[in-house]
């Protein structure tokens, strides 16, 4: 076995050790934050704790955009596990993430999600999906910020794939901002199907907040669709990682 073998498998080895230990911490916060927000906190150490143990280099840009203290709906690319992580070491305030139910159902990671509020999908059953999506509405409308990656699931080879309709679903029924977000490099850290953790750049960049009054569904998913794929074009993250484009340094 090789030496970059060796470090990505201790890389995964420190990510375990690392999520038990935050999970576990996370959801003895429960008692005294029923609602998550300690959890919360905790996760954005566990993102920026991990990418610094991994020697990766964490940049933002675009941040000013966006004003983090207000309800609204994230919508990123998926190429990694680690996209997680990227979007905890950048978001300032506390999020929730709109998830698979089968994730509910792993062992101590999967609970500190439920004690964090985060809000399950069950894609199997329709009308399952639907209450999770009015449950979010409901959490978005007392306050929350919610996540959601509009391509369901990890991208095979880093290119942006199809978008679901689910999430332009609770946009336009919650009618908060939709603020999207690119992130490249994460598939280099852990591309789908592997669990050898590499060092590599990432860039994370916030888009200008994209209204969801006076469009349709399809006019919002187009325009959420366009500027996805634009903050997370490998040219302009090339540049970023370059330092020819403004950014700063997270963690």
């Amino acid at each position: 076995m090789g030496t970059s073998a060796i470090r990505g498998l201790a890389n995964a080895a420190t990510a375990i050790v690392e999520t038990v230990g935050l999970s576990l911490a996370g959801i003895a916060t429960y008692p005294f934050s029923p609602g998550g927000d300690a959890y919360l906190a905790l996760a954005r150490l566990w993102g920026r704790s991990l990418f610094r143990a991994w020697g990766i280099k964490l940049r933002v840009e675009g941040s000013e955009k966006v004003d983090f203290d207000r309800p609204q709906i994230y919508m990123c690319n998926h190429q990694s596990h680690t996209d997680i992580l990227a979007l905890y070491a950048t978001i300032p305030t506390p999020v929730r993430f709109l998830a698979k139910k089968e994730l509910k159902y792993i062992p101590v990671f999967g609970w500190g999600m439920a004690v964090a509020n985060y809000v399950f999908i069950d894609r199997s059953r329709r009308d399952e999906a639907f209450r999770s999506i009015d449950l979010a509405a409901a959490r978005i409308a007392k306050g929350h910020a919610v996540v959601v990656f509009p391509e369901g699931t990890r991208s095979d080879d880093a290119t942006l794939g199809s978008f679901k309709k689910g999430g332009f679903v609770l946009a336009m029924k919650s009618g908060v901002p939709v603020v999207p977000i690119g992130i490249v490099g994460t598939y280099g850290v852990l591309p789908k199907r592997s669990w050898q953790i590499r060092a590599s750049d990432v860039t994370v960049r916030f888009g200008d907040p994209i209204p969801t009054t006076g469009v349709t569904r399809d006019e919002l998913m187009a325009r959420v669709r366009a500027a996805i794929g634009e903050l997370a074009s490998d040219a302009a993250a090339a540049a970023a990682a370059s330092g020819r484009l403004p950014g700063r340094r997270v963690g």
